[in-house]
Order: C-alpha cells, then structure tokens, then sequence
C-alpha cells in the first residue's frame, strides 16, 4: 500500500506480512491539506515505480 502522509510530509510504502502493516520505505513528499492527488503504481520484477500527479517518485 502506498499512502500519502500529509502530516509527516512523506509518501510511505507499506507491505502487508501476516495481518500487519509495515513500513518499508518512504520518500520526503510535498503534500497540501485538502488537496487531491493522482497516485499510480508501477512494478515491473522487483522495481516499483509511483507517479503522483504524473511525476515520478523514487523510493
């Protein structure tokens, strides 16, 4: 699961293991109060690619 954190100003990746949520890794991300954002997901093998708003995040 990806999640914009607005509070902590991060883009988080989380990975679902046996009914828990851990975080895996998060990127610094610049996100507005009451802003809509358009999130898209790419894997490919072993590397993922996320789109916010058609720009690439790395993380």
């Amino acid at each position: 699961m990806y999640r914009i954190n607005a509070m902590a100003q991060k883009l988080e990746l989380y990975k679902s293991v046996n009914g828990t949520m851990p975080l895996v890794s998060s990127t610094a991300f610049t996100a507005a109060a009451n802003q809509w954002y358009t999130a898209k997901a790419v894997a490919q093998g072993n590397n993922t690619k996320v789109y916010v708003d058609a720009v690439v995040l790395e993380l």
